[in-house]
């Protein structure tokens, strides 16, 4: 076996997939001697040790996987010099650490989740960053208020770790944010999150960005009070919010209230149910939303209309002023057109003087035009 893998390092090849194979040890320092690798993916196998300090050496690797392995240790400094790294995943190992290098500018798929790093959110992530999964480590504190950073973010996973505080507004202002996932946390407060209700998808999913099979997991989410599989290779119809098991207070924001049209689009969607929650607009029609016409999908959501659940929804979204009654409607109008009919009767009668020299009486206001007006 050791044999095979020397011969390996030794060999100038572009591209070395070997994932679910019986391959164990260490991974040669020698093989990052090749400046022809450009895509090295060693996952679920039984690889131990630390990753070789000389990794950076082969330059030239765009997609690294070395995920469910044994591998420990903290992240060689050397790995920034692989500057065309686009894809790196790390998941399921015990990799450990609270700094971490500068990596790529071109890195736009990490996943450190399932390893034993601590310290604080790094900062050191590119502009190009879509998928960032840090989850089930040990990271603390809050979370970094970079605005300039993160600006492409479709994914967001940092469940299970013990980050503290509040969410950054800058989140709420990633216009590609579709996943965010920041369970089992510490944290105190959400603010808003408008990027996330009218997400374009305008984007592709970064699997199509390659010609070959990435090594995706499944997002795993806590729905209806148990954890939940969503397929990796379809989260671009998604739009998840997960914020269980932290320690946010007040109410819900209003944002956050409706259901979401874009779900229209789903056209193998057989459930949804969205009971006891407090929902208000109206429920999405067309696709396979025409179908899901239980109303017990639906319940304890005073504020849902449709078809679906047979109530009518208003023409136009009710005010948020009670309304008043037509007496004291008609009373205020009276008193409204008074008050500006006796100065426009006044200051017209004075103009017609003024012209024609002849004393003209003003016209009395007219109440009802004054109250259509404030109708339309």
């Amino acid at each position: 076996m050791a044999n095979f893998q020397i011969g390996f390092a030794e060999m100038e090849i572009g591209s070395i997939i070997l994932s679910d194979n019986k391959l164990s040890n260490f991974i040669p320092p020698r093989l990052f001697h090749s400046l022809s690798l450009s895509v090295l993916s060693l996952s679920r196998k039984n690889f131990s040790g630390q990753l070789p300090e000389n990794i950076g050496d082969a330059t030239e690797i765009m997609i690294l996987m070395l995920a469910g392995n044994n591998l420990s240790g903290p992240i060689p400094v050397s790995i920034s010099k692989i500057y065309r790294l686009l894809l790196l995943g790390l998941s399921q190992n015990r990799f450990s650490g609270n700094t971490f290098p500068v990596f790529s500018p071109l890195l736009a798929f990490i996943d450190f989740s399932a390893n034993e790093f601590s310290g604080v959110i790094p900062e050191t992530f590119s502009e190009e960053t879509r998928i960032l999964s840090l989850g089930n480590n040990k990271f603390s504190g809050p979370l970094p208020r970079n605005r300039t950073r993160l600006s492409k973010l479709q994914h967001l996973d940092l469940h299970d770790n013990k980050i503290t505080g509040e969410v950054p507004t800058f989140l709420s202002e990633i216009p590609t944010l579709q996943v965010l996932n920041l369970r089992n946390n510490s944290l105190k407060d959400m603010g808003n999150l408008l990027g996330m209700i009218e997400t374009p998808v305008t984007y592709s999913s970064i699997s199509d960005m390659f010609t070959f099979s990435i090594e995706f997991k499944d997002l795993l989410v806590n729905w209806k009070k148990s954890i939940q599989g969503l397929s990796s290779r379809s989260l671009e119809i998604y739009s998840l919010l997960d914020l269980s098991r932290n320690q946010l207070l007040g109410e819900i924001p209003a944002s956050l209230g409706t259901i979401p049209q874009t779900l229209t689009k789903l056209q193998e969607l057989t459930t949804l149910d969205v009971s006891n929650n407090e929902l208000i607009g109206k429920i999405p029609v067309g696709g396979q939303m025409d179908t899901m016409n239980d109303p017990n999908y639906y319940a304890n959501n005073s504020g849902l209309c449709g078809m679906q659940i047979q109530v009518q929804c208003p023409e136009k979204p009710p005010s948020e002023e009670p309304q008043e009654d037509e007496s004291e409607e008609e009373s205020w109008f009276s008193w409204e057109g008074a008050a500006i009919g006796f100065p426009l009767g006044l200051f017209l009668s004075k103009a017609i003087i003024c012209l024609t020299g002849y004393l003209v009486p003003a016209k009395q206001p007219n109440h009802l035009s004054f109250r259509r007006r404030r109708r339309v």
